[in-house]
């Protein structure tokens, strides 16, 4: 006789992160509403998992109860909790309750307050960017990502005398910003490339299918380099929109499709999080290949296809 097993917690979790991943909000809470049937006890993990696929969606109703569910559970919020919470926020736009929610913690994190600088620099906010860049400064002093994005967002809005400030502020306090570094795995080895790379002898070929593919979206889609994504001096433009094609994602992308029959996933992962114009880019690339482009970030997977991004354009 086959003997039956019943999926616990962990397996429950894993079916709504896999949901939540994949943008299917709803397949994702109807797992949870089954497992709570089938009196199987939540934990925190899988509060994480629905919470999180919950943010996809910006159903700020859904999350607010699930925050409620958690307490009738036993469980404490804990910082990914409230990350999650305030994406959902930032996505509906609502990022009041998104700071009036991490001022109320206990125990300030950086994590979630990591997520509403990032929202900030989506929906323009430089006032409550400049509040969560100063948290972050005491929370993660050595953390070079709250620098860079209110630095940018100051350049993004023709603020250069702050967005310098910003900087040298930076480099008077020795906060040093680590080289990102992507990698991508073809025909089983793996490549890792950091900005502006030349370790590998093969990067002429990298960069003439950058220089293809940036025409053809330009010319297509009417790609704009975001110039306010670069944190070097250069003296002209074309410098840096060349140093932003030189992105370690870009180059990783472009090892990829090179070596790869089109129709193939591409599954990048970077250990800092996309800036705004090589995530654009991403896009219109997906929009002139039958491929999936993955990229996972130090924020969440993103997922290209199509012109679209599977995070709704808000990490």
């Amino acid at each position: 006789m086959k003997q039956h097993i019943s999926p616990d917690v962990v397996s429950w979790a894993f079916l709504i992160s896999a949901c939540g991943v994949d943008g299917q909000v709803k397949k994702a809470l109807s797992y949870y509403e089954a497992m709570l049937g089938n009196d199987i006890q939540p934990d925190d993990k899988l509060y994480t998992s629905v919470l999180n696929a919950c943010s996809h969606s910006g159903n700020i109703a859904e999350a607010e109860k699930l925050f409620k569910d958690m307490t009738t559970h036993g469980i404490s919020p804990n910082a990914y909790h409230y990350t999650c919470l305030v994406d959902t926020y930032a996505r509906a736009g609502k990022l009041d309750n998104a700071e009036r929610v991490l001022l109320s913690m206990q125990e300030p994190h950086p994590v979630p307050w990591r997520a509403l600088m990032g929202a900030c620099r989506i929906h323009n906010d430089t006032i409550r960017a400049v509040r969560a860049a100063t948290m972050l400064y005491k929370l993660d002093p050595e953390d070079a990502s709250p620098y860079i994005l209110l630095s940018n967002l100051y350049s993004a809005n023709g603020n250069q005398e702050k967005s310098k400030q910003v900087v040298k502020l930076m480099e008077e306090r020795r906060v040093k910003k680590p080289p990102g570094k992507s990698h991508i795995y073809v025909d089983g080895k793996l490549y890792s490339f950091t900005v502006d790379e030349q370790e590998y002898d093969f990067m002429e070929r990298i960069h003439a299918r950058l220089d293809k593919e940036r025409a053809r979206i330009t010319e297509e889609n009417g790609y704009i380099p975001d110039l306010s994504c670069v944190a070097r001096d250069f003296s002209t433009n074309n410098e840096k929109v060349k140093y932003l094609w030189k992105h370690s994602e870009k180059l990783a992308i472009a090892w990829g499709m090179l070596n790869t029959p089109e129709g193939t996933t591409l599954s990048v992962t970077k250990d800092l999080r996309m800036c705004l114009d090589c995530h654009t880019a991403t896009k219109l690339l997906s929009n002139h290949t039958t491929r999936k482009i993955k990229i996972r970030d130090a924020s969440r997977w993103h997922t290209f296809e199509n012109g679209r991004c599977s995070c709704g354009d808000l990490y």
